[in-house]
Formats: structure tokens, sequence, C-alpha cells
């Protein structure tokens, strides 16, 4: 005989500390942003600057800036990478 797994409601979300910060987890109604693509690290930089702006005139919770930071962060780390990359290719290339 197998047991039935049951589900019932759950009287708390799963990650307490998202009511805490934009109404539990859901992203606040604004109008659509453009997408931003990042293909250089001066891109990168024109995003963080203008999070970092934002943050300081209040229309962006400081808890969504760091985020945003952060991932920011990382991107610009990718980016450096993969241009590091493509030129220790080239050297290499040109050493046959």
């Amino acid at each position: 005989m197998t047991a039935k797994a049951t589900t019932k409601p759950r009287s708390t979300p799963r990650n307490p500390g998202a009511s805490r910060a934009q109404g539990a987890g859901t992203p606040p109604s604004r109008p659509p942003q453009r997408v931003v693509r990042f293909k250089t690290l001066d891109d990168v930089r024109v995003e963080l600057s203008k999070v970092y702006r934002e943050a300081r005139r209040g229309e962006l919770a400081m808890d969504v800036a760091k985020g945003l930071a952060y991932l920011l962060q990382g991107l610009s780390a990718a980016l450096r990478d993969t241009e590091l990359e493509r030129r220790i290719a080239t050297l290499e290339a040109g050493k046959t």
C-alpha cells in the first residue's frame, strides 16, 4: 500500500521576508520598461549609474537597488572575462 501525498494550503509564505519587500515578492506596477542589451562594460556602467540615481532619489527601493547592483556586478565580470578570453584566443592564434 502506498501513501498518497496530500497538499494543504500554507499558512505562511515560502519566503517570509518577501512580504516585507514589494508586497510578497510581486513587482510594483510600473509601465513596461525597455529591455537593455548589455554588450559592453560601458553599457553596464550606464545602467548602474541609473540604478544609483533612482535609489538616491527614492524612486527605487534600496533592497531592489542592491539586488540590481549585484546582478550588474556579475554581468560586468562576465563581460570582462569574455573580452579577456577573446583577446587571449587572438594572441594564441597568432603564435602558430
